[in-house]
């Protein structure tokens, strides 16, 4: 009599457990800003280019593409190409392209009843950085007593402006997960805790503000109130990239908006000289408008726009830069898609409201500073997905360990010959 195990790789639950940590620690630590951990930021790279490879096996094995990820992927595919024909930065590209294109594979490898277990492995793992975020800034305390921003080696994106680009999609991961246990109640609260520690330490008024906005919403116990805030944030988002960024430098010459900024909110009009870098960025839209100029380094900008900074500190400016109208209208198409579907998915709910707003404080914190597209992308597909997550159903989800799992799936498969 022989044992023979006959399983589908595909059905497998417990292999998210092994992709999605490595895409997500390889998209959110930045382990080369230590000299001790180049190593193993080069394995890490290494693993994730690696799985990326399988995940794509698994999508050829069953290639399911709805609009919503085929925009995406087509987002990031001509990105490429405009990247390779303006012989800008491909090789960064690439690198990007690898984690948007191995998170898509993942959400499309998912849609057959796996959604649950893909949203609990992205809170663990974003919590993990979170976590290790907290121990780093403790335990070398270097940012406490240097004065410029750019010495010390955040983790979490090179730059303490970045760390929340990071913290808010783990709160957010984290609320959504509260609903499976008393575990992941523990988890989100402890990630809450650390990550809203870890952004006042830093003290990046942007991070913070954003931070205690977002906290405070979720106190907010009245649906009502709540779909109010969302609706609001929103709309003023929509108006202040408008009628602030776009307007630049001019916006020095309006009296109103110096009453509102200067007099009123005691802010310097210019925004740390982000005016100029938005100016700046008009004027490289403007000659190059249709595609843009690809993905580009930090020696572009300085050399194309300003010295001030890299870059235009600013998303939508950002997409217009690299991709121009093109890939604006395509980015517009994902947002309204996802809104959209989020909103008419099953009831409303406090949980729902969170994740609504959360996005759209991550959108209006990236009118003064830009957070990698793979952040974006994550939230963007978390709002599009929501009602597979089960969230607002009565139903409850223990936490599995990774051995049940296991045992769960090879447990179906085994024959006896």
């Amino acid at each position: 009599m022989k044992l023979r195990l006959s399983f589908d790789i595909l059905d497998l639950k417990w292999i998210l457990w092994i992709l999605v940590p490595i895409m997500v620690f390889h998209a959110s630590l930045t382990l080369n800003v230590y000299e001790s951990m180049m190593p193993l930021s080069y394995l890490l790279q290494f693993l994730d280019i690696l799985l990326f490879l399988f995940s794509f096996y698994l999508f050829i094995a069953r290639p399911i593409l709805g609009r919503f990820d085929f925009l995406m992927v087509g987002y990031i595919i001509m990105m490429i190409g405009i990247t390779a024909i303006a012989s800008t930065d491909l090789k960064n590209m690439i690198y990007t392209a690898v984690d948007v294109l191995f998170m898509v594979i993942l959400f499309n490898y998912c849609k057959e009843g796996k959604m649950p277990i893909l949203l609990r492995t992205f809170s663990f793992s974003l919590s993990v950085c979170v976590y290790i975020n907290f121990i780093v800034l403790i335990s070398d305390t270097s940012w406490m007593i240097v004065d410029d921003k750019n010495l010390f080696g955040y983790i979490l994106g090179d730059n303490y402006n970045q760390v929340v680009s990071r913290i808010i999609p783990a709160m957010l991961c984290s609320i959504l997960t509260s609903k499976y246990g008393l575990l992941w109640k523990i988890n989100c609260f402890a990630t809450f805790v650390t990550g809203f520690l870890g952004v006042l330490f830093l003290g990046s008024m942007t991070a913070t503000t954003g931070l205690i906005l977002f906290v405070l919403f979720c106190a907010i116990p009245s649906i009502s109130l709540k779909r109010l805030g969302v609706w609001g944030m929103f709309i003023f988002y929509v108006f202040f990239q408008i009628a602030v960024c776009f307007n630049g430098t001019s916006l020095q010459n309006n009296d109103l908006a110096v009453y509102i900024i200067v007099d009123v909110l005691g802010k310097d009009i210019t925004f740390t000289h982000r005016t100029e870098l938005w100016d700046a960025a008009l004027r490289v839209f403007t000659e190059s408008p249709l595609f843009g100029n690809g993905y580009v380094d930090r020696d572009w900008y300085l050399s194309n726009m300003s010295s001030l900074a890299m870059g235009p500190h600013n998303l939508i400016f950002y997409i217009m830069i690299s991709g121009g109208i093109v890939l604006l209208g395509v980015f517009l198409c994902l947002f309204v898609m996802a809104i959209t579907r989020c909103v008419k998915s099953t009831e409303s709910s406090r949980r729902k409201m969170n994740l609504l707003f959360g996005l759209a404080v991550f959108l209006f914190m990236q009118t003064m500073e830009y957070y990698p597209f793979f952040f974006n992308f994550l939230l963007l597909s978390l709002a599009y997905y929501y009602a597979e997550f089960n969230i607002d159903k009565n139903t409850h989800f223990a936490i599995s360990s990774v051995s049940n799992l296991i045992k769960e799936d090879y447990g179906k498969a085994d024959t006896i010959d």
